[in-house]
């Protein structure tokens, strides 16, 4: 079957300029840099020299990027595709690297550690630090994993998206949210928070620890789930880390193991959890009994602007057989009903329409019927709003409408 490769790239071109806004001429020394750089060095093309020589030429690739989840939602697409049967095997992973720019801006906003020391979940921890990394995994069916005689390392046991929506800042979480994410997930397989054992949180050292903390215990009422974080071990990988955890996690799940807690020095937040996390006086967080017994890990990723991932595995063995990966899928039809836009100029829908389906002058100036300078045009386009909606600007939106 076809290949697909879901990869992440982290966003190249996006804010290209914003470094630059605040200085002296700043605009346009981005522009003048901007046209310097090549085509070559586009995530696209970046990607299909990455993957050259190892996959085939024909390897799908799509590029998806939000902040630190990112790599977590690049596995739920790549699932998504195996599961609708478009692919036969997904390569999803992500990708991260940090400039001197990012590190300034974080430093300014008070997230970089001051001493050197990345403490997640610790009541210690002053800061996060950054590194870069990259991380792939493989997925497959599971009968094709068999039949291929492949090790299974984990079963993918559903995944839960999120955003916080408007809250106190773009660097401030919502336990909302991230609590939304995760009883997602529990939701595939209608699973009770206190079938998941142990969660390979976000951990970042920083105060959203805290709020990341509660969020697991909201998610899991009367359950101790058994709470680890890497980024001591390996720094904060940015649009990758999400991936590194749940590589992570699988191999806990397959090799039974403890993972380290490096530099833990005491739990924040112990009221937090039910009975907190456990962490004896070697730094190494444990399961409790009853979290031992169960098959369910979750991974758990948050970024800037409340983009929250949660991605549920269960151990290999023949109890996975009956998980599912993602939610049945429907056979409903998903239409377009209404539509609206906010463009240069504020030109209302119907101007709007006309001026997508035949061309327009600029913002504020009114397109012509061809060979007709002055008169409104008239085309179908220009009824667009109506023929959708009913009537044009009213907010736009995607329902689903069952078959007839």
């Amino acid at each position: 079957m076809t290949m697909c490769t879901v990869l992440l790239f982290p966003g190249a071109g996006s804010g290209f300029s914003a470094p630059f806004a605040h200085y002296p001429r700043g605009r346009e020394i981005a522009a003048d840099v901007a046209k310097e750089i090549d085509e070559e060095f586009l995530p696209y093309r970046q990607t299909e020299r990455a993957i050259a020589g190892i996959l085939p030429e024909d390897t799908a690739i799509l590029i998806v990027d939000n902040i630190c989840p990112s790599s977590l939602y690049a596995v739920d697409l790549g699932a998504r595709r195996l599961i609708d049967g478009s692919v036969g095997i997904a390569y999803c992973g992500g990708m991260s690297s940090h400039g001197p720019l990012r590190q300034f801006y974080f430093a300014e906003m008070g997230t970089l550690s001051p001493s050197g020391d990345l403490r997640a979940f610790d009541e210690a921890a002053d800061g996060t630090l950054f590194s870069e990394g990259a991380a792939v995994v493989v997925l497959k069916q599971l009968d094709d994993a068999l039949r291929d005689h492949d090790t299974v390392l984990a079963v993918l046991a559903g995944f839960g998206a999120a955003t916080d929506g408007r809250n106190k800042a773009i660097f401030a979480p919502s336990q909302e949210g991230q609590t939304r994410a995760m009883v997602r997930a529990h939701e595939v397989n209608d699973l009770p928070g206190s079938a998941v054992s142990w969660v390979v949180g976000h951990g970042t050292a920083t105060a959203c620890d805290h709020t990341e903390l509660r969020s697991i215990a909201a998610a899991h009422p009367g359950a101790t789930p058994w709470v680890t974080g890497n980024k001591p071990m390996l720094g904060h990988t940015g649009m990758a880390c999400g991936v590194v955890s749940l590589i992570q996690a699988a191999m806990g799940l397959s090799r039974s193991n403890d993972p380290p807690a490096a530099q833990l020095h005491g739990v924040a937040g112990p009221r937090t959890l039910a009975a907190g996390p456990r962490a004896d006086r070697g730094g190494r967080m444990k399961p409790s009994a009853a979290a031992e017994r169960s098959p369910f890990a979750g991974v758990f990723a948050c970024g800037l602007g409340g983009i929250n991932g949660y991605q549920l595995l269960s151990a290999p063995g023949p109890a996975a057989r009956g998980v599912r990966s993602a939610p049945p899928s429907r056979c409903e039809e998903v239409v377009l009903v209404r539509w609206t836009a906010l463009l240069p100029g504020r030109p209302d829908d119907a101007t709007v329409a006309v001026r997508l389906a035949q061309g327009g002058g600029p913002a504020g100036r009114e397109p012509t019927a061809r060979g007709g300078a002055g008169r409104a045009a008239r085309t179908p386009g220009a009824r667009l709003g109506t023929d959708l909606g009913g009537r044009a600007g009213t907010h736009g939106d995607l329902r689903r409408t069952p078959r007839a």
